[in-house]
């Protein structure tokens, strides 16, 4: 489920270097619409379907195992991967900011995925990272959206105070990465044509 809401870094980062690639890049800067909508609402339909695909495929298993309480469980894992986008949208339209300001041909988004999932307690518990690693993974929405995961899948009726906790960092989450992705955006996009980048 995180793989298919981290897939959205990688679509919006990669938009602006495939606009750019294209040659379609200056002609979206010159339209009304503002870039940021160009750059969130073209991945994000593919970002939901899998994510919903997903929970879909998982369903009649749970359902098998934990009757409807397996189906719910499933319901609120969807829930927090779609409240989990929200600030991963903001976090992509910075990195696809920053990929319109370098003059390389780069995509940071290659660096930044692998490292949200070895911090994001994925593949390891957090309790086992370096202290660093630990901090860091605070300031990625995937930390929570695992941990709150996890509690679902674990306890027949997880703590309610603990599931909240996560709620309440996805919206703090999600209100600071789209606030400052919209002003990078927006320098990004005047330092780039100011510069005739593009």
């Amino acid at each position: 489920m995180v793989m298919s809401s981290l897939f959205i870094i990688d679509t919006v980062a990669t938009t602006a270097l495939y606009h750019r690639w294209l040659g379609t890049l200056p002609y979206l800067m010159l339209t009304p619409t503002r870039m940021y909508k160009v750059l969130v609402i073209e991945p994000l339909p593919g970002a939901l379907i899998s994510s919903t695909m997903g929970i879909l495929a998982v369903i009649p298993g749970a359902v098998y195992f934990e009757g409807l309480l397996g189906a719910c469980k499933l319901l609120i894992v969807l829930l927090l991967v779609y409240m989990g986008m929200l600030p991963l949208i903001g976090l992509s339209v910075i990195v696809a900011s920053i990929t319109l300001v370098l003059r390389e041909e780069s995509n940071v988004a290659a660096f930044l995925t692998p490292l949200i999932l070895l911090v994001s307690g994925i593949f390891y518990p957090l309790e086992i990272l370096p202290q660093i690693l630990q901090y860091m993974s605070r300031i990625f929405p995937t930390s929570y959206i695992v941990e709150a995961s996890r509690m679902v899948a674990t306890y027949t009726i997880p703590e309610f105070r603990a599931l909240l906790i996560a709620v309440y960092a996805l919206v703090a989450l999600t209100l600071i990465y789209n606030g400052v992705a919209s002003i990078a955006l927006t320098s990004s996009e005047r330092m780039v044509k100011r510069s005739g980048v593009i």
